[in-house]
């Protein structure tokens, strides 16, 4: 007599996904008990409590000289030879993007190709 264990298999997984979530929503209001208890502990104790500021990670930026960086390109050149020229990693593509064409609307640059531009 053969024995089918899909049945109780998938009993025991829908019983262990049913305890995995309790105990997940169990976790996360124990989590924000210990949030406040440390939060009135630190203020019963006169420490200031501690402001994350999003945003702020290392050191400020200073603004980018955009004339030094054009003159430090050659004639024609190309929207990543752009980018690195301006510090590539540290700016995003929509941002150089969006220079590129202010540049291009005072006339400092011109659009040659898709991608491509001249030094006016």
């Amino acid at each position: 007599m053969p024995v089918d264990l899909k049945p109780a298999v998938a009993r025991n997984i829908a019983e262990i996904k049913k305890t995995l979530s309790q105990k997940t929503a169990e976790l996360e209001a124990l989590q924000r008990d210990l949030e406040r208890q440390e939060a009135v502990r630190r203020m019963l104790s006169g420490d200031r409590p501690t402001v994350r500021r999003a945003g702020r990670r290392g050191r400020k930026r200073t603004a980018t000289d955009w004339n030094e960086v054009l003159k430090s390109l050659p004639t024609t050149f190309s929207a990543q030879d752009f980018s690195k020229a301006a510090g590539g990693r540290n700016r995003s593509a929509v941002y150089l993007r969006q220079i590129l064409s202010r540049l291009t609307k005072r006339r400092r640059l011109r659009r040659v190709a898709r991608g491509r531009y001249r030094k006016m």
